[in-house]
């Protein structure tokens, strides 16, 4: 039988003709979904060359192309065009990034030119000049070494090597925002500048205000914000009730009306404003540098209701096209990310 995938925004689509094994199968697949939509229906349709009632859809990354694969390996998988060009170049970026791993050393160029001292610093650990290099190239990834052997300098270095321009945020604990980052920032790039947002609310809200103003008249600077975790923190929306594994699809269509009733309300009372800092969620951002991420990132499961509001937040700030996304980790971590 015949699976049709197609990449439609960040969702993977799978269409294919109805068999008795495929919802099981293709809910073995992590974060899957079910979308009904005229547009979804048309496309299925289309591809099928037969009607279908909706099609599943999966989140796109790798991971969901080997479980697809995993899940149906006794079916022709069609790849259409929009997932194959996505894929294969998915497929060679992670390609690079293993080369890049197996590296010694990796020249820094603009570091070198801009700060001598952090180039030197960052190639007596040549270590770091690969990490430099593998979240330039990554632009999503963490920074997980042990404490003391530099995660900031890569952090910062990598932005720079990229050459990012404009607003950039770094959440930490508050003892680093007032301390760590600004002392770091003041030994090794004295030339960035940067804004310490500290204080109760109405003083944050200010230097939000003013930051927002002050990277707008220098779109062609770094502008870098430093803020306490604590102000991620962002109410999440209500979860939308799935049907459970072990409930049969005759009591699951019992009740998963009156389910959908209770979500479209709860909803409807669901206010985004409400966020303590909504200008760290309504713009964008050059970069995001999460430190100490374990104390945001790390949960009991990967289920929406078990994350917390830090989490939240972190994950809804909004980051440019080609920009950059850095988690610091300490080495020594357990938990589900």
């Amino acid at each position: 039988m015949d699976l049709h995938l197609e990449l439609q925004g960040n969702r993977i689509w799978m269409a294919c003709r109805l068999r008795g094994d495929i919802p099981d199968r293709a809910k073995e697949v992590v974060g899957w979904g079910w979308t009904d939509t005229k547009k979804a229906k048309a496309w299925g349709q289309e591809v099928v060359g037969n009607y279908v009632a909706g099609v599943w859809t999966f989140p796109m990354n790798f991971r969901t192309c080997l479980d697809l694969r995993a899940a149906f390996p006794d079916c022709n998988i069609v790849i259409h065009p929009n997932l194959k060009k996505w894929a294969t170049a998915e497929r060679d970026r992670r390609a690079d990034l293993a080369r890049i791993r197996n590296l010694e050393s990796v020249p820094t160029p603009r570091i070198a030119k801009l700060y001598p001292r952090l180039d030197a610093a960052i190639h007596k650990r040549p270590f770091q000049s690969v990490g430099v290099e593998f979240a330039k190239r990554a632009r999503y990834c963490v920074i997980g070494d042990q404490p003391g052997l530099g995660k900031t300098l890569e952090a910062v270095g990598a932005i720079i090597e990229t050459d990012l321009r404009g607003p950039i945020v770094v959440a930490a604990p508050a003892t680093a925002v007032v301390s760590t980052w600004p002392d770091e920032f003041d030994a090794w790039v004295p030339g960035e500048e940067y804004a310490v947002c500290e204080g109760d609310k109405e003083w944050r809200q200010k230097v939000l205000h003013d930051f927002w103003v002050w990277a707008k008249a220098r779109p062609e600077e770094r502008s870098w914000l430093f803020i306490n975790l604590e102000m991620l923190q962002n109410d999440r929306p209500p979860v939308r009730k799935r049907k459970p594994k072990a409930m049969s699809d005759e009591d699951w269509a019992a009740v998963a009306d009156e389910y959908e009733a209770e979500w479209e309300a709860s909803m409807e009372e669901w206010d985004a404003e409400k966020r303590r800092h909504p200008e760290l969620f309504d713009r964008m951002w050059s970069a995001v540098i999460i430190d100490e991420s374990q104390r945001v990132l790390l949960a009991k499961s990967s289920l929406t209701k078990d994350q917390s509001q830090q989490r939240s937040g972190a994950q809804n700030l909004l980051v440019r096209p080609n920009g950059m996304k850095l988690a610091l980790l300490p080495k020594k971590t357990r938990g589900a990310a």
